[in-house]
């Protein structure tokens, strides 16, 4: 019982973490034969069917009816969609929804694996009719206006936003993202001053939205508000320093000001991001469809590092000690572990890397010979000289 109604509870989640994007998603080859269904193809479920489940006090028993198989292949879905296997749990939420067709949870979180993979009109049409089966649960769909928002459509957007703000529970407080939402369909709408009033209201709620400070920008410098734009942009720079939208405004504004020489180091380095950002968002979409790829997991990796992205890469380099496939030694990949996070001088990444290398790959030769160098350089002669010892012995050269 309780993995599905984790299911309904993800998409709460799911739609306030999510970053939406407002550009078409990029290609990714070779995509999985459950990607050619959609949802509309789906079996619709009798009226009423789920008037039961929309009582709380009785979805326990509607659960238990349905058997424990059910139940199972439900939190295996989950599961995959969890651990971002989307093609996987989709195919396992097609065959929940031709068994007991429009299950609410079901329909929720395929929904949701719709929105993360960009398929922003199925994402729609699914959990348009999750609201159909569950009227009272229409808080928890806050991806259907970012869906209506993607595809162009603001009034349909703006319309959802304000259904969804309104229905929210008092004890959940009001939900940021759908105000951010609301106030981009307004200022997409035109009207500029009610899209402010409501990024103030976001960033009272979380200081920390940078996206809010890149919008807030925009519209300030639309209104010719250009001092004010800049200190918006700045801050969205400083919250986000590796995302390409805060350094574009800058320079923007600072050409308009005459600030030449400021505004050209910022144009570099809004070039440098946006190359990256382009090549980031082409990948893990890839990543999406093949979730776990070395190769893919490996070059976001680098891009990370090549930008100087100290958390991004931390990240990452996280993700590719679990892809690491069977052909690639763990010790190699421990070094490049370390080589990473020392040439972007993380001391503290570094001092941890060197410390698992040691516990993961004591029997190697390379781990004791790459620790040695590692402790030369912090200047550690203590274990610099036991790590060069051990290496001596394993390759045969101690005495």
């Amino acid at each position: 019982m309780s993995a599905l109604l984790l299911a309904l509870l993800l998409a709460v989640q799911d739609g306030q973490d999510e970053r939406y994007v407002e550009s078409a998603p990029p290609g990714a080859a070779e995509r999985p034969a459950i990607l050619l269904r959609t949802p509309d193809s789906l079996p619709r479920a009798a009226p009423g069917a789920w008037e039961r489940f929309a009582d709380p006090a009785q979805r326990e028993a509607v659960v238990s009816d349905l058997g424990q198989e059910f139940v199972e292949r439900m939190t295996a879905a989950e599961g995959d969609y969890l651990a971002e296997r989307y093609p996987t749990a989709l195919e396992r939420l097609y065959g929940v929804l031709e068994d007991q067709p429009d299950f609410p949870p079901a329909l929720m979180l395929l929904g949701t694996a719709y929105f993360r993979l960009r398929r922003y009109e199925d994402c729609a049409v699914a959990l348009e009719r999750f609201i159909e089966v569950a009227p009272g649960e229409v808080w928890r769909t806050q991806a259907l206006g970012h869906c209506y928002y993607s595809l162009g459509d603001y009034a349909k957007a703006r319309a959802h936003y304000e259904r969804l703000l309104a229905a929210m529970p008092p004890e959940l407080g009001a939900s940021v993202e759908a105000m951010r939402g609301l106030a981009l369909c307004h200022m997409r709408q035109g009207d500029a001053e009610t899209a402010l009033k409501l990024l103030d209201q976001v960033l009272e709620l979380r200081p920390d939205h940078a996206e809010a400070c890149v919008f807030r920008a925009r519209i300030l410098l639309g209104l010719d508000r250009v001092e004010e734009a800049l200190a918006a942009a700045e801050r969205a720079r400083e919250l986000a320093p590796y995302e390409p939208q805060g350094w574009y405004l800058v320079m923007r504004i600072l050409y308009d000001l005459g600030r030449d020489e400021e505004a050209h180091a910022a144009e570099e380095r809004w070039k440098e991001l946006d190359r990256v950002a382009q090549e980031v968002r082409s990948l893990e979409m890839q990543l999406r469809f093949h979730p776990g790829s070395y190769p893919i997991v490996l070059r976001l990796c680098e891009l990370a590092a090549s930008i100087g992205d100290v958390p991004g890469a931390r990240k990452r380099l996280a993700d590719l000690l679990l892809a690491r496939p069977a052909d690639v030694p763990e010790v190699k990949l421990r070094v490049l572990v370390l080589d990473v996070l020392e040439r972007l001088e993380d001391a503290e990444g570094a001092r941890v890397a060197a410390l698992a290398l040691e516990e993961t790959c004591p029997d190697e030769v390379e781990t004791w010979e790459r620790l040695t160098r590692y402790y030369a350089g912090v200047r550690d002669r203590k274990n610099q000289m036991r790590c060069a010892e051990e290496a001596a012995r394993l390759s045969g050269k101690g005495g």
